[in-house]
C-alpha cells in the first residue's frame, strides 16, 4: 500500500504541473524586447512630432493675429460709416494713444477721429475698441502706423 500511495503523490504532482504549464501557454502578453521596441518607437515618433506641432501652434496664432486685424479694420470702416466721423485703428503700446511705430506687435486701438492731429488721440476723441497684445512671440509689422476711414468708409 505505500508504493501506491506514491504513484498517486507522483501523477498528482505531474497533473498539476502540466496544468500549470498550459495556464503559461495560454497566457498571452509583452515581452521585455516588445515592450522595448514600442517605447523605442514612441520616443522617435514624439521627436518628429513635437517640432512640427510647435510650429504648426506658431502658424496659428500668426493666421488668428492677422485675422484680427483685419476685422478691426473693418470695424473701423463700419463705426466710421456709421458714426458719419473719422475713425481711426492705430498701433499702441499702452492702449491708450498710438505709438507711431509700423509694429503692430503690442495691440492697437480704434477711436474717433475727430479733433486734433490726425492719427492721434487727442481732444474730444473717444476710444472705441482696443485690441491687446497677442499671446505668445508675435510680430507683426505694416508700412503704416495708423489707418483713418472717413464717413463714406474710404481710408485716408
Amino acid at each position: 500500500q505505500p508504493r501506491t500511495v506514491r504513484l498517486r503523490l507522483k501523477m498528482r504532482v505531474k497533473a498539476s504541473m502540466t496544468i500549470k504549464k498550459q495556464a503559461l501557454a495560454d497566457c498571452r502578453g509583452f515581452t521585455l524586447i516588445e515592450l522595448m521596441v514600442v517605447v523605442a518607437m514612441l520616443g522617435i515618433l514624439i521627436t518628429v512630432g513635437i517640432p512640427s506641432a510647435s510650429d504648426m501652434l506658431a502658424d496659428n496664432r500668426m493666421t488668428t493675429f492677422v485675422n484680427d486685424l483685419v476685422a478691426d479694420l473693418n470695424l473701423t470702416r463700419s463705426e466710421a460709416v456709421k458714426r458719419n466721423s473719422a475713425v481711426t485703428i492705430c498701433s499702441s503700446t499702452d492702449q491708450v494713444s498710438c505709438s507711431g511705430s509700423n509694429s503692430w506687435g503690442s495691440g492697437w486701438i480704434i477711436f474717433t477721429d475727430r479733433t486734433g492731429v490726425a492719427g492721434s488721440v487727442d481732444g474730444s476723441d473717444e476710444i472705441l475698441y482696443v485690441r491687446q497684445r497677442p499671446g505668445g512671440n508675435v510680430t507683426l509689422n505694416v508700412d503704416r502706423s495708423f489707418t483713418r476711414y472717413m464717413p463714406s468708409g474710404f481710408a485716408t
